[in-house]
């Protein structure tokens, strides 16, 4: 039976932070500063830099790997733009990567797609709202995530998001079927009386 080595903690007074790539040095004091802040602006730090991961990892997948040369390649990288994400029913700036097909058309990276898109905004609002919190302490009632720079907390926004929420809602019930008053229930179907 093989044994299983035991892993070696090292005291913080012994560690070599030297010994380590930048990258992974700057990341760390990042979430080193965010741990001070609490578990979930550590959560929300570490989630952006998972994200990142993520979107670097959807363009590499459509242009081919960074720094090689691939002759039939069908898209190149363009850089960064900004762009924003949801998180905690409020929008935060990021950097968002880009890439484009050889004829120049911008390619739409899925998984950012998925992380911007607003309807989780709509459906916290909307709870939030129905909990009796209003458009004045919306940000107040939405948990702390450090310095990072959010959006789409005013109460413009918030009341926006309110009414689109509440239309949507009111058209899902008027477009389910309600029993007419000549029909009745038996079971779980209804019948004509």
């Amino acid at each position: 039976m093989a044994t299983i080595p035991r892993p070696r903690v090292v005291p913080k007074e012994r560690l070599d932070v030297s010994t380590f790539p930048d990258e992974v040095g700057i990341a760390l004091a990042e979430v080193a500063a965010s741990a001070r802040e609490g578990l979930l602006a550590l959560s929300v730090a570490t989630g952006l830099k998972v994200m990142s991961t993520i979107f670097e990892s959807d363009v590499t997948a459509i242009v081919g790997p960074k720094g090689k040369h691939d002759p039939g390649r069908t898209a190149n990288r363009q850089g960064t733009d900004d762009g924003t994400v949801v998180m905690d029913g409020r929008k935060i700036s990021i950097r968002k990567p880009r890439a484009r097909s050889v004829d120049g058309t911008e390619i739409e990276i899925a998984s950012y797609r998925h992380f911007a898109d607003a309807d989780m905004l709509t459906e916290i609002a909307l709870g939030r709202m129905l909990a009796g919190l209003s458009t004045r302490r919306y940000d107040a009632g939405a948990e702390p995530i450090g310095d990072i720079a959010t959006m789409g907390t005013s109460r413009s926004a918030v009341s926006r998001r309110f009414v689109a929420g509440t239309a949507a809602k009111l058209a899902e019930v008027l477009a389910s079927s309600f029993p007419l008053p000549e029909q009745r229930r038996t079971g779980t179907e209804i019948t004509s009386v």
